[in-house]
């Protein structure tokens, strides 16, 4: 059987955020599957969840937005340019509606694939990125796992 990008799709979608925690990946907030983002494309999931903050005089809260993007294979710089696309897009409708003016909004990025492009500088790239996290998945007979990728260096780095 191949494991195409809709089963992983399927997986993370229908599973719940404590299993897919025990599994590597920390999903938080409602999930929204193939989401349309007006013209700037269709991500394949975005969360959106708030943050209720108190401070001895207010007390506000921030909206979190995660766009995640599958891969049944390789994650390079066009999948980063893909979800930033769907960021932009996020970020230009609620700059369009008045209500969220004035809202505090954080953005994340979360890349998932079968690999990791290493023959170009997309390692470091996804490293430099604060609001970015990069993961792989393995598929085995005892299901899925997730495996958080950072901290990449030269392995002869010359000095």
């Amino acid at each position: 059987m191949e494991f195409l990008e809709k089963n992983l799709e399927d997986i993370i979608f229908e599973t719940s955020s404590d299993d897919l925690g025990n599994r590597g990946l920390y999903v938080s907030g409602k999930r929204f599957r193939q989401l349309r983002i007006g013209n700037y494309g269709i991500a394949d999931m975005v969360t959106i969840d708030k943050d209720y903050l108190n401070y001895p005089d207010s007390a506000y809260s921030v909206i979190n937005i995660t766009v995640f993007e599958f891969k049944k294979k390789l994650i390079n710089t066009d999948t980063l340019a893909q979800a930033s696309r769907y960021i932009k897009g996020i970020k230009r409708y609620f700059y369009k509606h008045e209500k969220f003016i004035n809202k505090q909004i954080n953005f994340k990025i979360i890349l998932v694939g079968k690999t990791i492009s290493k023959g170009d500088d997309f390692t470091f790239l996804s490293d430099f990125i604060e609001h970015l996290e990069v993961f792989t998945y393995e598929y085995n007979f005892d299901g899925i796992k997730f495996n958080s990728h950072s901290g990449w260096f030269l392995t002869e780095e010359g000095f």
